[in-house]
């Protein structure tokens, strides 16, 4: 039954094999550096060593589709009715996640804690790592520390340069949600910290002790616990995630006077698909985020984008426009995020295609398809020297 629900929900509107992509961007899309920002696929208890036919992320897909980069983010609770299509939801609704959880057969820790969720897609994000290479020969390696992408990135440049194909994909740890801290917020924090977690959003599909969400029932801001959780996150370098929050929530958070680093991990945008309303990013809040030097992944499903990948393309178009540059793009796709995606991962060549199509530079596509995610955490990920741990985080 579980992998049923996966099936349906993770669904695409184009399927595989993608071979009708021209080849002038086929040839592109294999010299570049692909990131994604956001796919939710640990939530499906999914063996991503194993290809699947089904949802949008393993591994095999990874690679086929050359994305460099992937960030994994872990979802911790979801109310039933956003299944069933509902505008606003509520933090007492029903929980899905909880219901899934008993279907795959999850531990006992794993349905009653929302930061045991959070701990054990971690664990088992670090337990494919391990065994990555051995069972795929495919190498899987998790960032935490800017070293590590440093590392990454010159393993991945000597096997280029010997003529090899990479085989070799990162992975950011993610946490969708801020209502995944239990009891002590710092100690809470911490714990995530240790097992990896390096970007955080405050909400999710509705409001909770921190801020509020795009999709909550009434307006609610940034909270008093949400402005000391935002001091903590900054303290220990971790890239906030603006995804879902509200626009009130985003008002609070950008007139800050210090911020951590922002993304807005996956998103559509207002003005090329306003009937998702304050769900879609504005373009005020593109010019603000902008300023701040984040990032902002523009959606890779259909309900974001109001279409498909010419749809995406045009809702780049308009962050280009908005900024002034190509500087603050990134592709949040938002696979196996309970959504209809264009495609899979292997797909995801039919975004290169598309911007080519639209005369985009190739330095351009270079930058928006994983550049600037690359530049951007090689900025800002701490160092282990500099991580002001006083209980020694794994590496």
């Amino acid at each position: 039954m579980a992998r049923l629900i996966d099936s349906l929900r993770n669904s695409v509107t184009l399927s595989g094999p993608y071979n009708n992509v021209e080849p002038t961007a086929i040839e592109l899309h294999k010299s570049l550096f692909v990131a994604d920002l956001h796919a939710d696929s640990l939530l499906w208890n999914r063996n991503l060593l194993e290809k699947a036919d089904y949802g949008h992320v393993d591994l095999h897909r990874l690679i086929e589709g050359n994305i460099s980069l992937q960030a994994f983010t872990v979802v911790t609770k979801v109310p039933f009715p956003s299944v069933f299509g509902f505008d606003t939801f509520s933090q007492d609704a029903p929980d899905l996640i909880t219901a899934l959880a008993w279907l795959q057969g999850r531990s006992d820790g794993y349905r009653q804690s929302l930061k045991e969720r959070a701990l054990e897609q971690a664990r088992m994000l670090r337990r494919f790592a391990k065994q990555s290479a051995g069972r795929t020969g495919i190498d899987l390696h998790i960032i935490q520390w800017r070293e590590d992408l440093e590392e990454y990135l010159l393993k991945r440049r000597q096997r280029i340069d010997r003529g090899n194909k990479p085989s070799m994909v990162a992975a950011l740890l993610g946490l969708e949600d801020a209502h995944a801290l239990e009891g002590d917020i710092s100690q809470s924090l911490r714990e995530l910290y240790e097992e990896g977690f390096r970007m955080m959003a405050l909400t999710h599909f509705f409001h909770n002790d921190f801020g509020g969400s795009s999709t909550g029932h009434g307006k609610q801001g940034l909270t008093e616990k949400g402005g000391e959780l935002i001091t903590e996150i900054q303290r220990l370098g971790i890239v906030l995630d603006l995804a879902h929050a509200s626009e009130k929530t985003l008002d609070d958070l950008l007139e800050m006077n210090s911020l951590p680093p922002l993304v807005v991990s996956h998103t559509g945008i207002r003005k090329t698909c306003p009937e998702r309303g304050a769900v879609n990013l504005s373009t005020d809040h593109i010019k603000k985020i902008a300023e701040h030097g984040g990032l902002i992944g523009v959606g890779l499903w259909t309900e974001a984008v109001c279409g498909g990948v010419s749809k995406t393309v045009e809702a780049i178009e308009h962050v280009v426009k908005t900024v002034g540059d190509v500087g603050s793009v990134a592709i949040g796709a938002d696979f196996d995020g309970g959504v209809r995606t264009h495609f899979d991962a292997r797909g995801i060549a039919l975004l290169t295609e598309e911007l080519q199509k639209k005369e985009f530079s190739e330095p351009e596509i270079r930058k928006m398809m994983g550049e600037n995610v690359r530049d951007f955490l090689l900025k800002h990920l701490r160092r282990r020297a500099d991580s002001h741990s006083e209980n020694n985080p794994r590496g």
